[in-house]
């Protein structure tokens, strides 16, 4: 028997990635898209716009930089948010999964002796704006290189040092997207071209649950 189907414990791991979904039963309803707060083998918690009862039938399709698994899973329970622009919480167990989906699920997962994933970077390259938080300097305009839940890959004219606070636009198909984070590193001078972008690693400290969800259906829609 394969490894990942001998498992007896099911630890669940804190694991980003864009979720498309559609209510299958008791009748066909509710589709939309969301986000994994955690997964496991069995289940995830899911953050959703739209509450969903439990007992539902969910058909979930994972965007990942592995493949996209579509599985089948049922609603355990729901927790609404009680806050207007804030994220329903759903727990779902996966259910009737194939040898193949079963192995696909547990290849997301950290394996011993790898350290757990947030999440997952998706190439994405788009316009973006940005400007020191609280100053007036001028605006500086680059792109991105890549796009997770937790931050961005950054292409900028120049070299912002790393613990900079900026606020960003990322202009989408799908509307402006509006941040705040912090530079985390940059190319050192050596490794940078004259003339040409530095990049940059960027992560979020301020992003509101709307972008975020602007962000989570731009990385599901991706082929």
């Amino acid at each position: 028997m394969s490894e990942w189907a001998n498992k007896r414990r099911h630890p669940r791991y804190p694991i980003r990635l864009p979720v498309l979904y559609k209510v299958t039963a008791p009748a066909l309803g509710k589709a939309g898209v969301g986000w994994t707060r955690d997964l496991s083998e069995r289940g995830a918690c899911l953050e959703l716009t739209e509450h969903i009862e439990p007992m539902s039938v969910l058909t979930l399709v994972l965007r990942t930089d592995k493949g996209s698994p579509e599985l089948e899973a049922v609603v355990l329970w729901a927790a609404k948010s009680g806050v207007a622009g804030q994220a329903a919480l759903h727990g779902v167990s996966f259910a009737h999964l194939t040898g193949e989906q079963q192995k696909a699920v547990y290849d997301l997962l950290p394996q011993k002796g790898h350290a757990r994933l947030e999440g997952y970077r998706r190439p994405l390259e788009l316009p973006v704006v940005c400007r020191p938080k609280g100053r007036t300097d001028p605006i500086l305009r680059g792109r991105t290189g890549d796009v997770s839940r937790g931050g961005l890959f950054l292409l900028l004219p120049e070299a912002i040092p790393p613990d900079s606070v900026l606020q960003i636009t990322i202009q989408t198909t799908r509307g402006n997207v509006e941040a705040e984070g912090t530079i985390v590193w940059v190319d050192p001078v050596e490794q940078q071209t004259p003339g040409g972008l530095v990049r940059h690693g960027f992560k979020f400290t301020d992003i509101s649950w709307p972008n975020q969800m602007t962000l989570g259906l731009l990385l599901a829609e991706m082929p």
